[in-house]
Formats: structure tokens, C-alpha cells, sequence
């Protein structure tokens, strides 16, 4: 297991926290101020095992691809890892190794609603890939390497586009990276 400081997370565009009765405050983005975090201090994904779990709840779609994060991203060729939900409801991911390869998993079929609270889960296991909602596994990619360790920062809410960033407009909470032992190995429901 390999371990870091936890990231250090710098606001753009005065986020807020908003109550949520069941578990108490969530970050709240708008895609219009645009508001979003960056973070630095991220520990390396590499090409292990490793798991990023977290709540979403969208108010709106209102881009193409509207971004909840992006770890390790620096331009259009090489994504890092970035997970999104279209402007038609369907969540997806993309990842990017070895400095080149990039392929995107894609949920083929449930969309996500707006003002629902969601239940996020991508998991890596060997060259394996799996994004979870609620529970259920949504999208799958297969793809060997190591994931990009660029030294530009992740996100949180936005893409590192700068002509396209595609900002998250809703709330996130609970986000957790586990690298290594350290790594979610179930899958809650």
C-alpha cells in the first residue's frame, strides 16, 4: 500500500457546503461562477490496484460532458482518469496510461437523474476497470499500463481542459483514493 499526505484541496469560485440531513454537509458546484477545486499533493495511481469512491448529486446537465473529476490530467491526449456524466444522464469514465493510451467505459443503458443522491465506485483490479453506481457496475474498460502521473493538478468538479472544462454543476461529497492494499476490494450496495 503505498500511502501520501492527504491532498490539499484550493477553492476557484466560492464553492459552499449544504446540508444533506443523512450524513451532514456536501460541496455544492455550480457550472455558471464556475466553481471547483484543485487539488495537489494527490498520490499516484500507477499501475495497481486502486479504488475512488464518492456521493454525487447533479442539478444540471448542462454541457456535453459534465466533469465530477479529473486526477492527473494535462491535455487532450493524456487524461489521467476522469469520470462524467453526459448531457443525456449517462455516467462514463476515461483513463489514460503509459502517456498515450486512453479508452472510456461507457453506461450502456440506467440514466442518472437530476436532484437524486448517487453512490460512486471505479475500481482497478490488474488491467481491469469498473465504475459502480449504487452498487451495480455501470461501465467497464480494459486497459494495461500505468496510469499518468503528470504533474499538472487533479480536479475536483471540472476537466483540465482550459478551453473546455466542462464544470460540474451539483454536490459532491465523500470522496476517498485508495491505492494499494489500502483499496476498496467490495463492492457496497
Amino acid at each position: 500500500e503505498r500511502r501520501s499526505a492527504p491532498a490539499t484541496a484550493t477553492p476557484s469560485g466560492s464553492p459552499t457546503y449544504t446540508t444533506v440531513a443523512s450524513w451532514g454537509k456536501a460541496l455544492t458546484l455550480a457550472a455558471v461562477g464556475p466553481q471547483y477545486l484543485t487539488l495537489t499533493g494527490l498520490t499516484e495511481l500507477g499501475s495497481g490496484a486502486f479504488s475512488v469512491s464518492w456521493r454525487f448529486k447533479a442539478a444540471s446537465f448542462p454541457a456535453a460532458e459534465n466533469y465530477m473529476f479529473a486526477f492527473k490530467s494535462n491535455n487532450d491526449a493524456v487524461s489521467g482518469l476522469q469520470v462524467c456524466v453526459t448531457s443525456a444522464g449517462k455516467i462514463q469514465f476515461s483513463v489514460s496510461v503509459d502517456g498515450v493510451s486512453s479508452t472510456w467505459g461507457i453506461e450502456p443503458g440506467t440514466t442518472i437523474s437530476t436532484g437524486v443522491w448517487y453512490q460512486g465506485l471505479l475500481m482497478r483490479s490488474g488491467d481491469d476497470f469498473t465504475l459502480y453506481v449504487d452498487g451495480t457496475s455501470r461501465a467497464t474498460a480494459t486497459l494495461a499500463g500505468t496510469i499518468n502521473a503528470a504533474a499538472d493538478a487533479s480536479y475536483i468538479g471540472r476537466r483540465h481542459y482550459v478551453a473546455n472544462p466542462s464544470y460540474w454543476d451539483g454536490q459532491l461529497d465523500e470522496f476517498k483514493v485508495r491505492v494499494g492494499a489500502g483499496q476498496v476490494t467490495s463492492v457496497p450496495t
